[in-house]
């Protein structure tokens, strides 16, 4: 052995050499019965590390996997079970069915010809309408101002609007005027100042067609 070779360089080197000659397919008889051994048992032991290595993270996997499935478990279990807040709500809309809240249900729902849920509505009035103590719920609708208003614009909103708002149901419709949208098709040449007037015109109209606004 050289002086200044150490036993890993050596280990290294005849590990490299086996390597180089194999794959040139020259002969490995100048090497020594010495340095032959270490790089066999070199060999050896980096493939059994590799081994126990490759082992070891297959076992960290199928720890993981199953550590999200129980996970999962749990969370599905926790997520099934009726939360106190659930069961408060509950509690707070569990009230009587009236007559005059199935007036209010049958009149809302003469607005339009289809309602996607009328078990929706009938909780929504339970929970909120005629006769609760919580705040007025909500209706919505949008319009464009788009120009002069034609007769089902007007007068049958007017109407609709006042079916859902009738006094003692307590609701509360809100517009929502769609000014960008008129300003994008370009109603009243997209000049934001006009389209303002024009909805402030249909109010007008509503007003005048029996609309309450209160």
């Amino acid at each position: 052995m050289h002086p200044a070779m150490t036993e890993s360089s050596l280990i290294l080197s005849v590990t490299k050499r086996f390597s180089v000659l194999d794959i040139a397919g020259v002969s490995s008889d100048n090497i020594s019965s010495k340095e032959k051994g270490i790089a066999l048992s070199t060999l050896k032991s980096n493939k059994t590390a590799e081994k126990e290595k490759s082992l070891k993270s297959s076992d960290n996997d199928n720890n993981n996997n199953k550590k999200n499935k129980e996970e999962n478990k749990k969370k599905k279990e926790s997520d099934s079970k009726p939360s106190s807040n659930s069961k408060s709500k509950a509690t707070t809309v569990s009230r009587e069915w009236t007559g005059e809240l199935q007036i209010d249900n049958d009149r809302i729902l003469t607005v339009g010809e289809e309602c996607i849920s009328k078990e929706e509505l009938k909780s929504l009035l339970l929970a909120k309408g005629r006769g609760s103590s919580s705040a007025p719920f909500h209706l919505y609708d949008g319009f464009e101002p788009s120009g002069r208003m034609h007769i089902a614009q007007g007068v049958f909103k007017a109407m609709n609007v006042n079916k859902c708002t009738d006094e003692g149901t307590n609701s509360k419709f809100i517009f929502w005027v769609a000014d960008w949208f008129a300003l994008m098709n370009d109603k009243m040449g997209g000049d934001l100042q006009k389209i303002k007037i024009v909805g402030e015109y249909l109010i007008e109209v509503w007003k005048a067609a029996g609309m309450n606004l209160d």
